[in-house]
């Protein structure tokens, strides 16, 4: 037996609700909301993410952001270099 997401129509309150495939929910009134129906809706769990970026562009991220933190690094190994030269 699957899962189903219920959303009310009005207030937008979700239920997750564990019935066979060929049931329906048996109690469709919004427990939040006087007027509301509980309507079944697609699952977030079955939604296949759009992937927007291309193997290069993260490539070219993980490049960038690296270079940023070695720099950063360098920068704070010559300030504890200097502070060592004052001691």
């Amino acid at each position: 037996m699957p899962f189903y997401e219920y959303q009310c129509n009005i207030c937008a309150t979700e239920k997750l609700v564990f019935h066979l495939m060929t049931e329906t929910l048996e109690d469709n009134k919004c427990s939040s909301c006087p007027k509301g129906l509980m309507l079944r809706v697609f699952s977030k769990l079955d939604q296949v993410p759009t992937v927007t970026e291309t193997a290069k562009d993260r490539v070219e991220k993980f490049l960038k952001e690296s270079k940023r933190d070695l720099s950063s690094e360098k920068e704070s190994l010559k300030k504890r270099e200097k502070e060592e030269v004052k001691e």
